[in-house]
């Protein structure tokens, strides 16, 4: 989509509560090391949850703590999160528990594309309101599109994680029916049935293995038919 400014807000392993609550649709909440926001400079955090800053993903993560503007990052001294403040001044005190309320720095006016739930599935209640949740914050002119949750080829047709991949699919695409992308159909419509490993994964309604790294990720041609597909909506839409 030559032209446009594309965020990539994906990080790996994170659970479809911490990728929601990145985006800012669903509370952030902190204790600090030391009960307070420094004078200057970054301010461990104890706990954060959700754990939004994690061993895959360093941020920033700009945002709004006991009225101080700043962002979440890595430590300086490991994998915990610290708050680092816009501007010097005194310390402030931050009482366990305290909401860190996040920027969606104008991306919630933004196309969100949403591929939210596969880490997660099993809790189909809970990935259907953050879904909701990620949805709900974006405001106009913003759109979105909802991406249906991909299956691994350990998760063919009949077992019960299919099943419960398969509900949280089919409940997204009475929910959001001018907004909902199946990718999961689509890349299972490529199998060569020519090829028999292929025409197996067919037949068990998973990813053809020629598009797949292991059992479940993506390869380089995989994502890149998801890019096409997810590029040819937006520009049919006229988004």
């Amino acid at each position: 989509m030559p032209g446009r400014t594309i965020f990539n807000g994906g990080v790996a392993g994170q659970s479809s509560t911490a990728i929601v609550a990145r985006q800012g649709a669903i509370p952030v909440t902190l204790t600090m090391v030391d009960s307070s926001i420094g004078a200057s400079g970054g301010s461990e955090v104890r706990t954060l949850t959700p754990s939004i800053i994690d061993i895959n993903y360093y941020g920033p993560i700009y945002g709004t703590l006991a009225g101080q503007y700043g962002y979440l990052a890595r430590s300086p001294s490991g994998y915990a999160a610290a708050f680092y403040r816009d501007r010097t001044g005194t310390a402030i005190p931050v009482t366990a528990g305290s909401r860190f309320f996040v920027d969606p720095v104008g991306r919630d006016q933004w196309l969100n594309v949403l591929w939210v739930g596969r880490n997660g599935f099993n809790d189909r209640t809970k990935v259907l309101a953050e879904i909701a949740s990620a949805v709900s914050l974006v405001k106009p002119p913003g759109q979105f599109l909802v991406m249906s949750i991909l299956n691994a080829s350990t998760e063919p047709r009949g077992s019960a994680d299919y099943d419960a991949i398969a509900s949280i699919n089919d409940e997204l695409a009475l929910r959001y029916p001018q907004n909902y992308l199946d990718i999961r159909a689509f890349l299972v419509a490529q199998a060569n049935r020519s090829v028999p490993e292929e025409l197996a994964n067919l037949q068990n309604d998973v990813m053809p293995a020629s598009l797949r790294v292991d059992h479940l990720h993506l390869n380089t041609r995989g994502y890149a038919l998801v890019a096409e597909q997810v590029a040819r909506y937006v520009q049919a839409r006229g988004w």
